[in-house]
């Protein structure tokens, strides 16, 4: 018993916790934010600091990115009736019309995905924080314009 009793605060001793707390399991405030949501009205604000080469370059990429939009969905109505056929025995004349509505819809949207990647390749060279915040905002509003012609793809 006077063994156990001694060794009892030693076993105990090692029971309790040493060094920092441990993390929290609450959520953080980066994952409270949902994706699919448009960036704020903070954008324009700092767009508006941003270097007038960033301005210009983000105008011209936004047009470009609109552009190939436009492409796209005008390709998309054009072959509408062909998409159709994507459930088509693999082979078939619908199927192989399907393939090709497809492989045009593709090619209409690489405007789009060249001016996202113009923005990336910008916003890694940014040299002040107002040029990189204005290059993210442009970024996530090319992103929702591939989210919309991703959903056409399917």
């Amino acid at each position: 018993m006077n063994r156990v009793a001694l060794a009892l605060p030693i076993i105990l001793a090692a029971c309790t916790p040493s060094g920092p707390p441990p993390p929290s399991l609450l959520p953080r405030a980066a994952e409270k934010v949902r994706i699919d949501d448009p960036p704020g009205e903070t954008a324009g604000v700092v767009a508006a600091q941003a270097s007038t080469a960033t301005q210009a370059d983000i105008v011209r990429l936004l047009a470009q990115a609109d552009a190939g939009e436009a492409a796209q969905v005008k390709v998309y109505a054009a072959n509408r009736a062909a998409l159709g056929g994507l459930t088509a025995a693999s082979g078939s004349e619908a199927y192989v019309a399907a393939q090709t509505a497809l492989s045009a819809l593709e090619s209409a949207r690489i405007p789009t995905l060249d001016a996202l990647s113009e923005l990336d390749r910008l916003a890694l060279a940014a040299e002040s924080s107002a040029d990189a915040a204005a290059l993210t905002a442009a970024q996530a509003k090319v992103q929702a314009i591939l989210d919309r012609q991703d959903a056409r793809l399917r």
